[in-house]
């Protein structure tokens, strides 16, 4: 089971014992597939769309829209004198249109 130190000193366990890369790509893999699963739904088409298309579109939204947010976090990092969690919430917030706030904007 892989372990992360955290900034107190224990350790966290991921609770399928998978690595932060693992994590990372299986997340990346479940956000696409949903995707391309909810774009198939027949009420969502006019016409027939092939599975592989709707997981075209599925992946160039999620990169597109995860480079938007690393775009920004990275241009306001540099910006601003406030914490990389803190800016990132911002950031994260702001493009998706929560309208949810750490007080620093």
């Amino acid at each position: 089971m892989s372990l992360l130190k955290t900034l107190s000193g224990k350790y966290l366990r991921f609770k399928l014992g998978l690595t932060p890369q693992q994590n990372l790509f299986y997340g990346f893999l479940s956000y696409v597939l949903i995707g391309a699963i909810l774009l198939s739904l027949p009420w969502l088409q006019k016409s027939t769309v092939p599975l592989l298309d709707n997981l075209y579109i599925a992946t160039s939204f999620f990169i597109f829209y995860t480079s938007i947010i690393a775009l920004g976090t990275f241009i306001l990092t540099f910006s601003e004198d406030f914490k990389f969690k803190n800016i990132l919430f911002e950031v994260s917030s702001a493009s998706g249109t929560v309208g949810l706030s750490t007080g620093i904007t």
